[in-house]
């Protein structure tokens, strides 16, 4: 389904979209598909597909908005998206207790040669920029070295895991990946701080 850009009669009150108990309302769909961003970028919400959103609610209320058609729909890094996903959780739950720089630097030097320490290579986006702020006040404007990314063994960023106190209890790992045995997260380098 696509938005059907010829229908001249528009649905009553004009483009709207119900999202987060608010209306949003917009002159034109790209306007619309404008503030759907940015609501969801400002409250820490995935962007996702606003078009395919508006095209899902006009399908099912007005359907004359709409016509048969395919779409090249949005394509989300998947590195990305786990990062998206582990620091919004972050966000949520943040953390009570940051070690210090010194301790955290301990932990970076063994994850610069670990083969699970990814450069965060993904375009940049609003969505992107606005996770980037988070994490950056999750880390209270603690500064992480560039050589220091995404550990997609434990799909978190490694910037703000390795100041944590028990990494071990946000790690996302969930695939068969195999840490190495010095791996900090589960104990390997400085067991003392982290709490089992």
């Amino acid at each position: 389904m696509v938005i059907n850009h010829k229908q001249q009669t528009l649905p009553p009150g004009g483009h709207h979209f119900p999202i987060m108990g608010l209306v949003l309302r917009a002159d034109t769909i790209d306007e619309l598909k404008k503030k759907i961003t940015e609501l969801r970028i400002a409250n820490g919400q995935p962007v996702g597909d606003p078009e395919g959103d508006i095209i899902k609610y006009y399908a099912e209320h007005y359907p004359a908005m709409v016509q048969n058609g395919e779409r090249e729909k949005p394509a989300l890094n998947e590195k990305y998206r786990r990062w998206r996903d582990w620091v919004r959780y972050m966000w949520f739950a943040p953390p009570k207790k940051l070690l210090t720089v010194k301790e955290a630097e301990l932990r970076w030097e063994k994850c610069r040669d670990c083969p699970f320490n990814s450069a965060m290579d993904w375009a940049t986006s609003p969505e992107a920029e606005e996770f980037d702020r988070r994490l950056f006040l999750l880390r209270q404007g603690k500064d992480v070295p560039d050589d220091v990314g995404f550990c997609t063994c434990h799909g978190a960023d490694l910037g703000l895991l390795a100041f944590l106190d028990a990494p071990d209890k946000v790690s996302a790992r969930k695939d068969p990946a195999v840490p190495p045995k010095d791996c900090f997260v589960l104990g390997g380098l400085n067991a003392g701080d982290v709490k089992s």
